[in-house]
């Protein structure tokens, strides 16, 4: 087995891989829902923290199932974050720079 016929496999799943990934990115460039996350990310990343700490300090301890808890605080921590994406773009904009 010659060297080109042993890592032309892999050369052809490294070049599938980046066309792959360059075909899905050009797919979701028209995705409203991930562009709008892209233009928010920075409000949802830097609070989203805060409300796993203050959900896990005061919901955690009404929940016996680890399951159920991860999932409510899934939630409510997409809620807290969603809601202040919103109301920091309308009240206050100049804290992400707007």
């Amino acid at each position: 087995m010659s060297e080109i016929d042993r890592l032309f496999p892999d050369y052809f799943i490294m070049i599938t891989g980046c066309l792959g990934c360059l075909g899905v990115g050009k797919i979701l460039e028209k995705s409203k829902i991930l562009s709008w996350f892209g233009r928010n990310s920075l409000v949802i990343m830097a609070l989203h923290c805060l409300y796993i700490c203050i959900v896990c300090e005061y919901i955690q301890p009404y929940f016996d199932s680890k399951i159920i808890y991860k999932i409510t605080e899934t939630v409510i921590v997409f809620a807290l974050s969603i809601s202040s994406v919103f109301f920091i773009n309308k009240k206050m904009p100049w804290v992400i720079g707007r």
